[in-house]
């Protein structure tokens, strides 16, 4: 598990993040504009871990207020296609 942070998780975020300008995402009505990590579409306990759930296209750039509120309101996130509740979804 330490290999795959060190390999590809943190380096992903990394590129994400950029240089701090990158802009979020998610937009939400808590955005604080700026991205600050990832959120996973499919959650890692529906995708199977996150190795699984840490693939192209589940992946969304994003502030950390927008990936709580995403959490928060999952109608709301399931609505815009930032939450999938279920695997066959």
């Amino acid at each position: 598990m330490a290999a795959f942070y060190r390999k590809t998780r943190v380096p992903y975020v990394a590129k994400a993040v950029g240089d701090g300008t990158n802009p979020c995402q998610v937009r939400s009505p808590v955005c604080t504009n700026y991205v600050e990590g990832v959120h996973e579409i499919l959650t890692r306990a529906r995708a199977g871990g996150i190795i699984a759930a840490h693939k192209d296209g589940n992946m969304v750039p994003c502030c950390h207020p927008c990936n709580g509120y995403i959490s928060e309101h999952p109608d709301w996130s399931t609505e815009r296609g930032f939450l999938i509740r279920k695997r066959n979804s």
